[in-house]
Order: structure tokens, then C-alpha cells, then sequence
């Protein structure tokens, strides 16, 4: 049985989990799906998007330019700028068709019993 905790030692559930199951390793007693159970705590969905609103500025929002460089991309909180004067995201310098603004989405809120 497998379980997440959070710092406090509490049972939790990540916001983000990205499952992949390599093959068969060349040991005995090795985990996988058919022998390890995943414990899933009582699921809370707060927002599918973290920070929708971008009450926090950036927090939670990135921009996928292959590291830091701000020449290829950086995010600005635009206070004001909104519909109806809210918060809204800029994204300045993008280079390329394959980088942009990314959010991961919480995965607690995409289950069958919610």
C-alpha cells in the first residue's frame, strides 16, 4: 500500500502526478500495478486551475522557453488590464510556436467520484 503525506504527516493527494510505469526490472520483489495499491484520501477540487483568477500575480502560472532566459519568454501580472479591470497575464518575448503561458492542472479535480 502506497499513500502520499504531506508535510504534517497527513494523508494528501498531489496536486499534479505524472503515473508511468517503466518495464519489468531484472530483480525479484519489485513493485508495479498489479501488486501495489495507492491510497486515496478523502479528494478536495478547490480550483482545477491554480490561481484562475491571478489574485497571486504569476504563482502557479509558467512559460515552457527551455529555462530562465527572460530573452525567450517571461510572465507578467497585469493588474488592471483585465475584463472588467481584473488581473490579467502577459507573455513577453515569445520566440517559437512551441512556447507559451502553461498551468498544471490539479488532478484531484479529474476523478470519477467528485
Amino acid at each position: 500500500k502506497l499513500e502520499f503525506l504531506d508535510k504534517d504527516g497527513i494523508p494528501s493527494w498531489p496536486r499534479y502526478v505524472y503515473e508511468v510505469w517503466e518495464g519489468t526490472p531484472g530483480c525479484e520483489g519489485y513493485g508495479s500495478t498489479q501488486n501495489l495499491t495507492i491510497a486515496e484520501p478523502e479528494l478536495e477540487c478547490d480550483d482545477m486551475i491554480m490561481n484562475g483568477n491571478m489574485e497571486k500575480g504569476t504563482y502557479g502560472w509558467s512559460h515552457n522557453n527551455n529555462g530562465e532566459n527572460p530573452d525567450k519568454g517571461y510572465l507578467e501580472a497585469l493588474p488592471g488590464i483585465g475584463i472588467d479591470g481584473s488581473m490579467a497575464l502577459g507573455y513577453y518575448n515569445r520566440n517559437t510556436k512551441y512556447t507559451g503561458v502553461s498551468q498544471d492542472l490539479d488532478t484531484r479535480c479529474f476523478h470519477e467520484n467528485l
